[in-house]
C-alpha cells in the first residue's frame, strides 16, 4: 500500500516500514482533484496527529517537505495548527525549519493566524467572558480546559519563535520570555492574544526588556503591527490606553516610541496620535537616527504621501515653530539639546512649549496599587 495511503489509515507502524524501504514516497503528493490536494505524506501526518516517531522518519526521509505548500498554500505547520495536532508536532516541525513560521499562505495568513481561528470558533465566547471578568475563578476554569491547553501550547511556540527565531528554552542570549512583548512584535498578532497577554502579565506594560524597550516601543517599531479595522483594535493605541506613560520612555537606543512610530512609517491615524497625546514632549526630541525632529521624519519616511503631510501637520499644529527651530539649528549646527527651545522669545513658541510642558507633567508612574493588582504571570501564553 502506498505510503500517503497508510498515513491517511493512521497505520503508523505501517508507515515506518514503508518510508524506511521507499522513502522516494515522502515526497509524493497527494491529489484527489484538480483543484484541492498537493499534500505531502507529512502534511497528512500532522493533520492525523501522527505520533512524534512517525513525523520524525518523514523529516528524515524529506527535509525539505517542512516548506512544502499545498493548494491552499499550507505548510506542515499550517495543517498542524488549524487540525487537532499536538504541541509536540508542531515544536519538532519548528526544529527542522523554524522558516516555516514566516510562511503565509494564500489568503495571506501565517500559523499563528490559524491557531487564532480556531481557538476563536471553539472558544470564542469563553475567551470574551475571561477578557471582561475580574473574577479569578472564571480565569482559572478557561485555564484547565485541556483542549484549549494543547492549542494555547502551540500558539506560545509560533509567537516565540516568530519573535526570538527561537523555542529554545532557556532564550539565546539570556533573554526572558516576555509574552507581551512578543505579541506586541509579531506579524498582526490576533487582538484576543495581545489582550489576552496584558491580561495575564500586565506588569509586562512597564517592564522593559534586554533593549530597555517596553511592548509599545516593540509595537510602534514594528512594521507589521496590528491594525484591526473590523475589530477596531490598533496595538499602538491599545497599549498606550493601557500604559500612558510608555510614551515618554526611552529604550536603550535613547529612542521614544513616537521616534519608533514615524521611522517605521506610522501614520497620525494608525498610531502616531495616540502616541503623542500621551507624550507631546515627544515633538521637541530628535530623532537618534535621522538626527531630525519627528516632523520631518514622517516626511522623509513618507516620501510626500498625502498621509505622511497630514502626520507631519499635527505634529507641528501645536508647535509650529519648531519648524523654524529647525530650519535655524541645521544652518548653524545645532547639537540636538532639547534645552534650546526653552530660550524661545516668540510669545507663541512659549505658549505652545508651556502646554507641551503641561502635558507632560500629567504622566506619572502607575502607582504602587495598580502594581500590587497587576495580574502578574498568568500563562495564557
Amino acid at each position: 500500500m502506498p505510503l500517503l495511503e497508510l498515513v491517511g489509515g493512521r497505520r503508523w507502524q505501517q508507515v515506518i516500514d514503508r518510508v524506511r524501504r521507499h522513502p522516494e514516497e515522502a515526497r509524493l503528493r497527494h491529489w484527489p482533484s484538480a483543484d484541492e490536494g498537493g499534500t505531502t505524506a507529512l502534511h497528512e501526518a500532522a493533520m492525523n496527529d501522527a505520533p512524534i516517531f512517525v513525523i520524525d522518519a518523514l523529516l528524515q526521509a524529506n527535509p525539505d517537505a517542512t516548506m512544502a505548500v499545498d493548494n491552499d498554500g499550507w505548510t506542515p505547520l499550517h495543517t498542524s495548527c488549524y487540525f487537532d495536532a499536538s504541541h509536540e508536532i508542531v515544536e519538532r516541525l519548528l526544529q527542522a525549519n523554524l522558516k516555516a513560521v514566516y510562511v503565509y499562505d494564500n489568503e495571506g495568513r501565517l500559523p499563528l493566524h490559524l491557531i487564532h481561528e480556531v481557538i476563536s470558533y471553539r472558544w470564542g465566547s469563553e475567551v470574551r467572558d475571561v477578557l471582561h471578568s475580574e473574577n479569578i475563578t472564571d480565569i482559572h476554569q478557561i485555564l484547565n480546559d485541556e483542549d484549549l491547553l494543547r492549542v494555547r501550547l502551540k500558539f506560545k511556540l509560533l509567537v516565540k519563535a516568530a519573535y526570538h527565531g527561537s523555542i529554545a528554552n532557556p532564550l539565546p542570549g539570556g533573554r526572558v520570555w516576555r509574552p507581551l512583548h512578543a505579541c506586541a512584535g509579531v506579524d498582526r498578532c490576533p487582538v484576543s492574544f495581545m489582550e489576552l497577554a496584558t491580561k495575564g502579565n500586565s506588569h509586562l506594560l512597564w517592564e522593559p526588556d534586554e533593549d530597555g524597550n517596553l511592548p509599545l516601543h516593540i509595537a510602534a517599531a514594528n512594521r507589521k503591527f496590528t491594525d484591526d479595522k473590523r475589530e477596531r483594535f490598533n496595538s499602538v493605541a491599545y497599549l498606550v490606553s493601557e500604559y500612558p506613560q510608555a510614551a515618554g520612555v526611552r529604550n536603550n537606543k535613547g529612542d521614544l516610541p513616537l521616534h519608533l512610530a514615524v521611522r517605521s512609517g506610522k501614520t497620525w491615524e494608525k498610531g502616531v496620535e495616540s502616541i503623542y497625546l500621551a507624550y507631546p514632549g515627544a515633538v521637541l526630541e530628535r530623532d537618534p537616527v535621522f538626527g531630525l525632529y519627528a516632523f520631518k521624519v514622517a516626511a522623509v519616511v513618507g516620501e510626500g504621501s498625502a498621509e505622511s503631510v497630514t502626520t507631519c501637520y499635527h505634529l507641528l499644529k501645536v508647535f509650529p515653530e519648531l519648524e523654524r527651530f529647525e530650519r535655524y539649528s541645521t544652518k548653524n549646527s545645532y547639537d540636538g539639546d532639547v534645552s534650546y527651545t526653552k530660550n524661545i522669545v516668540c510669545t507663541g513658541a512659549k505658549r505652545s512649549y508651556n502646554f507641551i510642558l503641561k502635558n507632560n507633567e500629567q504622566r506619572e508612574e502607575p502607582s504602587t496599587e495598580k502594581k500590587l493588582k497587576a495580574t502578574a504571570n498568568i500563562d495564557f501564553i
